[in-house]
């Protein structure tokens, strides 16, 4: 297969991808809000703001990792130039950052109670309220895990972005590793990414309510919008947290390799092992966010009241 083919597959593969990427998100959110039943004008006028910014920040979210999933596996031995590493590795937090920024314009764009009478509840919402525990309490294990992760790299790298094993002044090196190469703007993507998120949800949370609704209708409704928000963020960690575990097996994989000019018994088995181990790790984090931003979250039953049934 020529260069010029092989560059023509990577493109083809990307603009499908792509278009699924727009068109998956759209069609979900699109059915969601048709089966919702609306109360009132203005719930409806308030579940057709939520559907817009919802799809569009899902599919920049998603255009964000299956872009750079399709750059690593089928556009990098084709480009002239390869992608910085730490790009790569940041782009996850930079599209959940993007799908952040679109949905704070939909909730600072949240349409406002109108008419002549204007009737809404005045209860004063927290972020605890409208985000789920259990996705809240995800998203905060995969970004400790990342940093934990990170923090055990950079102390135990050789290099800002290698580990070295030196047997009889020989030295196999692994590389790219977790140093603080890749670890610093990790690092800093995930307090970023955890302030932007909390101050979305507070947005979120201290939105007009919506008017001619109960309280637990308007509830139920930021309840949904939290639990989208929280499953893109904890997808956005998931991944890069996945790929983190990718690189760390791939490195002591190489590592534990026995070294060409000596003797076989310079392999490290333990270390091989451990590297199975860390490669099984890292697909189960993946599949694990992938199916938790995939499944439609529920209302919860304490919070919320009887007319929730209408939107969750």
């Amino acid at each position: 297969m020529t260069k010029e083919s092989t560059v023509s597959i990577a493109a083809w593969s990307a603009l499908v991808l792509a278009l699924l990427a727009v068109l998956a998100p759209l069609a979900v959110l699109v059915h969601d809000h048709r089966r919702t039943v609306a109360p009132s004008t203005e719930a409806a006028r308030a579940l057709r703001h939520a559907t817009l910014p919802a799809a569009v920040a899902t599919a920049v979210l998603l255009l964000g990792v299956l872009g750079v999933a399709t750059w690593v596996t089928a556009g990098v031995p084709a480009l002239p130039v390869r992608p910085d590493g730490r790009a790569v590795a940041c782009a996850p937090i930079a599209a959940a950052l993007a799908f952040l920024l679109v949905h704070a314009v939909g909730e600072l764009t949240y349409p406002r109670p109108s008419g002549d009478v204007r009737t809404a509840d005045l209860t004063t919402r927290t972020v605890a309220d409208v985000a789920p525990r259990p996705l809240r309490v995800l998203t905060w294990s995969w970004a400790g895990a990342l940093v934990t992760l990170l923090a055990a790299g950079t102390l135990t790298a050789t290099g800002p972005r290698h580990l070295d094993r030196v047997v009889d002044g020989w030295i196999s090196r692994g590389t790219p590793y977790l140093g603080s190469w890749y670890a610093v703007p990790l690092t800093v993507g995930v307090v970023v990414l955890l302030a932007a998120t909390a101050g979305v949800l507070h947005l979120v949370a201290t939105r007009p309510a919506v008017g001619g609704v109960g309280p637990g209708w308007d509830l139920a409704l930021r309840r949904r919008t939290g639990a989208r928000i929280l499953r893109g963020v904890q997808l956005a960690l998931a991944l890069t947290l996945a790929g983190a575990l990718l690189m760390t097996s791939w490195t002591l994989h190489r590592v534990a390799e026995p070294i060409p000019t000596l003797t076989p018994a310079t392999a490290v088995p333990e270390v091989a092992v451990l590297a199975q181990l860390v490669l099984v790790v890292a697909v189960s984090v993946g599949v694990a966010g992938t199916a938790v931003a995939l499944r439609r979250g529920a209302a919860h039953p304490r919070t919320v009241t009887a007319d929730v049934a209408a939107v969750a």
